[in-house]
């Protein structure tokens, strides 16, 4: 698909050799940002402001969120880290210098919760951006009868948990 192409075609129909244009994350502001993989291209972050307006690419990555004041977007990079990308303005990418994947900003923009590791041993971590510290959240590798499936990009929704429930996952 060239680049002139529209979120319309991009959200709905795929054209033929390019991937699905998922998961989406709306931005407080408007915009939507999206993982892509054009055909004879390599996969990237991409946001569109309105439908009918051709996507522009952002970074190389996927998983991307959008910080609580549609400023940054966070993603995963192609080295496995996380970075972080001014919407707009310059196209620098910042790396955060922790591995993970399903990066999601905390409602206030102070820390994004991440997983690390693979599907059925894969954990839940945070990061506080001020000062780059990640701290695991759940439990390490996921002891018998303690169950987390991120198999389906659920990510952490920052509501707090009462006791005796189970994590919530949007």
């Amino acid at each position: 698909m060239s680049s002139q192409a529209t979120y319309k075609s991009v959200a709905g129909r795929r054209p033929p050799g390019s991937q699905a244009a998922i998961p989406p994350a709306s931005s407080p502001k408007g915009p939507i940002a999206f993982s892509w993989k054009p055909a004879g291209r390599s996969r990237g972050v991409y946001a569109v402001a309105a439908l009918g307006q051709s996507p522009r690419r952002i970074a190389s990555g996927w998983h991307p969120d959008w910080s609580p004041r549609g400023r940054w977007i966070v993603f995963k990079a192609p080295s496995g880290r996380l970075a972080l990308v001014r919407y707009r303005g310059d196209a620098v990418a910042r790396d955060l210098t922790v591995r993970g994947s399903e990066p999601n900003f905390s409602p206030d923009g102070k820390w994004v919760a991440f997983v690390r590791g693979r599907y059925p041993r894969s954990s839940i971590y945070r990061i506080r951006l001020r000062d780059r510290v990640a701290r695991r959240v759940t439990p390490p590798a996921n002891p018998p009868g303690y169950e987390l499936d991120v198999s389906t990009n659920s990510s952490p929704d920052w509501r707090p948990v009462r006791r005796g429930t189970r994590t919530r996952c949007r």
